[in-house]
């Protein structure tokens, strides 16, 4: 027997009746320039205009082609609660139209107009979505919000619907929410991500998986989303349709967009893990973060078969910790390439490369990765290649997919093997650098430095003249949302929380997702080098060459170091068609923080997946 559910629907639409609610606040991808088409679900009736819009125009002008289907021909009706979208991107409390306009042209590359502001009658479209097969032509699914949305709920029960042509009867909306969950499916199990908005975004929750029919709510199958997380539309129905179907919401003030993956009983071979995108309201700026949100997933995330083949991985380091020669004092401090800069407990002893090199050869419960990792310590290659000869450096270190850089000291880092590094990456090569790879030590080294790696590489530093640390416990803030490296295999179970009233302002903040939302993060301990910054020829963006950053930090402090805490880069100085891919991370003193049970830990394995070269 079928549950019928009866839900408590707004009659404003994806706004609803909550009128006043306010809140505060590449190379290697899954889509191609001859496939970049996503497939844009409307209701019929009453389809939330700025939902619609935002989503469209941004995907157009990031180079996708948009298909959109209704349940029935001709076009589909748009309404907004607000006036237009001018008017609904300053209800948003604490930001403004202007804000939106900014936002847009920074994640899109290109203009709002103020002539998409107006809502029109009617949306057209292209089709319907029943008269489509399958998701073979598309990367992804899209649906927007509004009240009408929830009537493709596939709960056995389906009203009949009015639109701009009339009325489409009730087994119509039936054929097209069994056909919506269909290609949901079909998109997922191929490694295509979906992504549905506002009232909308209880539709992933409503779709069933196929085989797991239960009793009472879960009749017709168990949720796509049961035991996951999802976004909704801010009011108590939602909280309470979602725990019927064991689908935990999170909180809408500040988890604007949710990426979730699906339940264990949806067989996708892995290809669906973190693809479902859930957007929790109808303001502009939700939506284009939620938009920029599915293009980062569509542009970083790689193919299942490139991020499950063998990746080999050159660690260079500098020796094992030394526990009689770590201390500032020790007779031999300088010739051990970790300092214990806080002290001798084993408890407390910093990480060394072999910390790095268990990450990589543990079994992750959140991966399916396989790393080969060879370690080299550059003061005594054992004959590997000779540090003298950039030649014979780079002939090596093209044998890998990717190379980790984890020296501290400048011994061993001769030009040769800076060049080599910075040719290696030019050249397609993948390059990590962690924690204290760029700290330019001037003391110990000999006549070596790390400028070269400084200058022509990461664009970031922390200088031994003025340099002071400290171990703090701090939160790790992920402003990208949606990248591979941030996202995949990370649950962030921590509050989200709003961006730290002591962020530095400035051109960097311009690159990241100034999402009008909270911000996913996790509690690290680790050590902050104070006077870390970006150099003043770093530029950035998602382009070639650009710093594109991914975390920044909460420790208060000292902010000039707040957004150094990660980034990557598309790397191709050449400019020619090759394009290497670099990343940075700030983090990884502790031996608490470089492992696979930590959140870190995934982020590093993520990090080398993402830059390995094919």
């Amino acid at each position: 027997m079928l549950l019928l559910l009866v839900l408590s629907v707004a009659a404003l639409g994806c706004r609803g009746n909550n009128e006043t609610l306010s809140d505060s606040a590449g190379t290697n991808t899954t889509s191609t320039a001859t496939s970049r088409k996503v497939l844009f679900f409307v209701s019929y009736g009453n389809t939330y205009y700025s939902e619609y819009k935002v989503a469209y125009e941004g995907l157009r002008a990031a180079g996708f082609e948009v298909d959109v289907r209704s349940a029935a021909t001709g076009s589909a009706e748009s309404y907004t609660a607000s006036g237009d979208i001018e008017a609904t991107a300053n209800s948003l409390a604490g930001s403004s139209y202007a804000a939106f306009t900014a936002q847009f042209q920074n994640y899109f590359g290109s203009a709002w107009q103020s002539g998409y502001n107006a809502t029109p009658a009617t949306i057209p479209v292209n089709g319907r979505i029943q008269d489509v097969t399958d998701m073979s032509g598309y990367v992804a699914l899209v649906s927007a919000g509004g009240t009408g949305s929830l009537d493709y709920r596939v709960d056995g029960t389906y009203p009949t619907q009015t639109g701009p042509g009339g009325t489409i009867s009730a087994a119509v909306v039936q054929a097209a929410a069994e056909k919506l969950n269909s290609l949901a499916l079909n998109a997922l199990e191929n490694g295509k991500p979906i992504y549905f908005q506002c009232h909308a975004a209880s539709l992933p929750v409503f779709f069933r998986i196929p085989g797991t029919n239960a009793s009472g709510a879960e009749a017709l199958g168990i949720s796509l989303l049961k035991n996951q997380e999802a976004a909704g539309y801010p009011e108590a129905q939602t909280q309470t349709d979602y725990t019927t179907l064991s689908v935990t919401r999170r909180d809408p003030t500040l988890n604007k967009v949710v990426v979730s993956s699906p339940n264990t009983a949806f067989t996708h071979n892995d290809n669906a893990d973190f693809k479902i995108i859930t957007q929790a309201d109808w303001y502009p700026q939700s939506v284009a973060h939620g938009t920029r949100t599915l293009i980062n997933i569509l542009d970083s995330y790689p193919t299942k078969s490139a991020a499950e083949a063998n990746q080999s991985v050159l660690i260079l380091h500098g020796g094992a910790l030394d526990t009689a020669n770590c201390a500032f004092g020790d007779a031999g401090f300088g010739t051990n390439d970790v300092p214990c800069n806080y002290t001798k407990t084993v408890s407390e002893l910093p990480a060394d490369y072999t910390h790095v090199a268990a990450v990589l050869n543990a079994d992750s419960p959140n991966d399916n990765f396989a790393f080969t990792v060879t370690s080299v310590n550059l003061t005594s290659t054992g004959g590997a290649f000779n540090i003298n000869d950039k030649n014979s450096v780079l002939t090596y270190l093209n044998q890998f997919k990717a190379v980790l850089f984890f020296k501290h000291w400048s011994s061993g880092v001769t030009t040769q093997v800076q060049d080599a590094i910075v040719d290696y990456a030019d050249g397609g090569g993948g390059v990590l650098g962690l924690h204290h790879a760029m700290y330019n030590d001037t003391n110990y080294g000999g006549s070596n430095n790390k400028n070269i790696l400084r200058d022509s590489l990461f664009g970031v530093v922390s200088e031994a003249a003025g340099w002071s640390a400290s171990l703090q416990n701090f939160n790790l803030i992920a402003t990208n949302h949606g990248h591979f490296v941030t996202t995949y295999g990370i649950s962030y179970s921590a509050a989200a929380i709003a961006a730290p009233g002591s962020w530095p302002t400035g051109s960097i903040v311009n690159a990241f997702n100034t999402a009008f939302s909270g911000y996913q993060n996790f509690a690290i301990y680790d050590e902050i080098y104070n006077n870390m910054q970006f150099i003043g020829t770093a530029t950035y963006g998602r382009g070639q060459n650009q710093v594109n950053p991914l975390f920044s930090n909460s420790y208060a402090a000292q902010t000039g170091q707040m957004h150094t805490s990660g980034f990557v880069k598309l790397f191709n100085p050449s400019g020619d068609s090759t394009v290497g891919r670099v990343a940075y991370f700030a983090p990884g003193e502790r031996r608490t923080t470089i492992d696979i049970n930590h959140r870190f830990g995934q982020v590093i394995r993520n990090a080398l997946v993402w830059a390995a070269k094919p």
